[in-house]
């Protein structure tokens, strides 16, 4: 049942994405683009933190 429903979790928002809303290809590609830059500044900020920490101790 599990199986099913995942599939059917990951088939459905593509197929309905694909034929409803073709536009939002370009908008999910943003977003996730967007989200790769946050990332690496978050990840930036805490290798600082934890190098001022090293520093500290």
């Amino acid at each position: 049942m599990e199986l099913i429903l995942g599939i059917l979790l990951i088939i459905a928002p593509i197929w309905i994405t694909a034929v409803y809303l073709p536009n939002w290809w370009a908008a999910a590609l943003q977003f996730i683009m967007g989200g790769i830059i946050v990332a690496i500044i978050v990840v930036g900020v805490l290798l600082l933190i934890l190098g001022i920490s090293d520093i500290k101790g």
